[in-house]
C-alpha cells in the first residue's frame, strides 16, 4: 500500500495543510481584532456612526443602553419583546439633574387639655 517514502510525503502534506489553515485563521483573527476585517465588503456598507457608549443590566430580562449617533445621545430600554426610547438629547449637553426638595419637618400635634 504505502511504502516509507510515500507515507512520509503524505504526512508532510497533511501537516503543511494544517499549518496553512491555522495560519490563515490567526491572520483573520488578528485583522478582526484591529477592526480591519468585518466580514463584508467595505464598498457595500456605509461607514457607521452609531456607537454604544454604556450598558446597564437592569434585571434578567431588561438592559438599559446609551447609543450615540453622532449628533444625539439616546437612552433605550431593551426588553425581551419590545424596546423603549427613554430619552434623547444632543451630544455634549449635560443630563438634567433631578430637582430635590428638602424634606418637610413634621411636628406632632399638641394634645388638647381637657377642661
Amino acid at each position: 500500500m504505502f511504502d516509507d517514502v510515500n507515507m512520509v510525503r503524505w504526512m508532510l502534506g497533511v501537516l503543511s495543510l494544517i499549518l496553512m489553515f491555522g495560519g490563515l485563521i490567526l491572520v483573520l483573527r488578528r485583522l478582526q481584532e484591529n477592526g480591519q476585517f468585518t466580514g463584508t465588503f467595505k464598498g457595500l456598507r456605509p461607514q457607521g456612526r452609531l456607537q454604544v457608549t454604556e450598558t446597564l443590566q437592569v434585571d434578567s430580562r431588561r438592559k438599559l443602553i446609551i447609543v450615540e449617533d453622532g449628533t444625539e445621545e439616546h437612552v433605550i430600554l431593551l426588553g425581551t419583546t419590545q424596546e423603549l426610547l427613554v430619552s434623547s438629547r444632543p451630544v455634549g449637553q449635560k443630563a438634567a439633574s433631578p430637582k430635590t426638595t428638602p424634606a418637610k419637618k413634621t411636628t406632632k400635634p399638641k394634645a388638647k387639655k381637657a377642661s
